[in-house]
This record gives C-alpha cells, sequence and structure tokens, in this order.
C-alpha cells in the first residue's frame, strides 16, 4: 500500500506550467497561494488535503491559460522613459535632501570613488569588461536580438553588481568610521569622514535599487519579448 501523496498534482502542474516557460519565481508565488489557501481550511488529514488542493487547482484554471497569463508581457520601453523615471527618481532624493543641505554638498567625491571603483573592479574580476558592457547596452536596447539564454547570462550582471553597490555601500560607512576614530583628536577631520561614510550608503543604495535593480528588470524584459517571440516561431 503506497503512501498517499497530496501533492502530486501540483507537482505536475508545476512541471507542466514549466515546460510552458512560466519563470520559477512566478511557479514559487503559485506554490505559496496554494499554501495560504489550504491553512486557511486547517486541513490536517491528507485525504482532505489532497481534495482540497484539487479544488485550489481548479480555480487556478487550465495549465494553458494560466501559462499565457505569465506569459504576457508589455511592449518594450524606449530610452526616454527609462531615463525619465531614473531622472525623476534621483530627483526626489536630491529635493529631499536639499532642504537640509547645499545641493553642491550632497557630491562627495571619496564617496563617488569608493563606490565606482568597488562596484565597476568587482564586476570587471568577476565577469570581464567585455561582458558587464554587453550587459548594459542590452538594458537599455528595445530590440529583441538576444536569445533568453544570453540575457539569463546578462542578467547575472546585474544582480552582482547590485549586491557589489550594497556592500560598497557598508565598506564606506566602515571605512568612514575608522577613519573617524582615528581621528577624535583633530575635530576637523571627524566631519568629512562622517560624511563620506554616509553619502557612500547613500550612493550605494541609489547605485543597486535605481541603477542595477532597474537594469535587471529591463533585462528580463527583454528575455520574456524573446522567449514569446521564440515561441511564436515554434
Amino acid at each position: 500500500m503506497h503512501e498517499l501523496d497530496p501533492w502530486k498534482a501540483w507537482r505536475e502542474r508545476r512541471a507542466s506550467l514549466a515546460r510552458q516557460g512560466v519563470a520559477s519565481e512566478h511557479l514559487d508565488e503559485l506554490e505559496d497561494h496554494l499554501c495560504c489557501e489550504l491553512d486557511a481550511h486547517s486541513i490536517d488529514e491528507p485525504s482532505e488535503l489532497e481534495g482540497a488542493l484539487a479544488q485550489a487547482l481548479e480555480q487556478l484554471g487550465a495549465p494553458s491559460a494560466l501559462a499565457n497569463e505569465y506569459r504576457k508581457v508589455h511592449p518594450p520601453m524606449n530610452v526616454i522613459p527609462k531615463l525619465a523615471g531614473i531622472a525623476c527618481s534621483l530627483g526626489v532624493v536630491l529635493l529631499a535632501l536639499g532642504r537640509t543641505a547645499e545641493l553642491q554638498v550632497l557630491i562627495n567625491a571619496p564617496a563617488v570613488l569608493l563606490i565606482g571603483g568597488f562596484v565597476a573592479g568587482g564586476l570587471w574580476a568577476c565577469f570581464g569588461l567585455r561582458r558587464v558592457v554587453r550587459a548594459i547596452a542590452a538594458g537599455w536596447r528595445t530590440e529583441r536580438t538576444m536569445s533568453p539564454d544570453e540575457l539569463a547570462e546578462l542578467d547575472a550582471v546585474a544582480v552582482r553588481g547590485s549586491r557589489l553597490a550594497w556592500a560598497g555601500g557598508v565598506v564606506g560607512v566602515l571605512a568612514g568610521l575608522i577613519s573617524t576614530a582615528l581621528n577624535l583628536s583633530d575635530p576637523a577631520e571627524i566631519g568629512p569622514a562622517i560624511g563620506m561614510s554616509l553619502m557612500s550608503l547613500l550612493y550605494g543604495a541609489l547605485l543597486a535599487e535605481i541603477g542595477f535593480g532597474s537594469l535587471r528588470s529591463w533585462l528580463r524584459n527583454r528575455s520574456a519579448l524573446a522567449f514569446v517571440s521564440g515561441s511564436d516561431v515554434r
């Protein structure tokens, strides 16, 4: 007598959706949704769980229709909305900070060099200059000339860049604190050190989320467009 497996139907459904091109993160979201649905009914018996899961799967709809919904993509953005969105985000930050400080104070050369050098060096060491340039160029373009596999490869550049930006911000904070501790006897050096540490964290956060976060979204959109285009051909 084999053990009852109430989740077998979902695993089969998940495999079917994956074969039709639904991304793993979307499949994880569906699985979380199913778990929440079952938890709401407080079901413990495997036999009852199987029935409740079958009902929940039926509510999701047919795999083909569900896959089509996830494979829908928006038209690719051109360069102008991308630049406008980034400028708007940075403008809001500058406006908020400009209420308490002169805007020229917000340009901290040591912090810029630290974050820029840390991120650029880390990406160069991980992927090489050519792959980094390809990833940035692919994010800004709108044509569908690259395959999903190539775009997935370039997505790793955006992910690594975001992590390096956050890490650079933390390194800047630590460097500023160390400089502050070493110059406690000289009050004139404390202010610039603290300013460098805080500005490093600010630059790192902006570069990670607005810069590389946006780049990753653009690459994913290109990947989805390429997938749909390839599916139409098949």
